[in-house]
């Protein structure tokens, strides 16, 4: 029969999600502590985070030079947009980026 401090760490392992217990294994479940687990998720994570980064294209970076050179006209003094000015901005954007190419 389990004793007492038995059952008690085999429930909170249970509550935690299966990851529990005391010390480096629960001995109860034979699974990882809650702190043990979570390191070996930030090191699996972190292989994942090296990927490579986003490849922007040459017509994206036309039309972001485009947005940025039109945006004035469509914005009001104080530096906010106009009625209708950001979407008229990206509209004439991209108009221009299509006569371009």
């Amino acid at each position: 029969m389990a004793s007492k401090d038995q059952i008690i760490d085999a429930l909170i392992g249970v509550i935690v999600g299966g990851r529990g217990g005391i010390g480096g294994e629960n001995p109860n479940l034979g699974i990882p502590s809650f702190f043990e687990a979570l390191e070996q998720d930030r090191r699996r994570g972190s292989k994942a985070r090296k990927q490579a980064k986003r490849q922007v294209s040459k017509a994206q970076k036309a039309y972001g030079r485009a947005f940025k050179r039109l945006a004035p006209r469509y914005k009001k003094k104080n530096g906010s947009w106009k009625k209708d000015g950001f979407k008229r901005c990206v509209r004439a954007a991209h108009r221009e980026c299509r006569r371009k190419h």
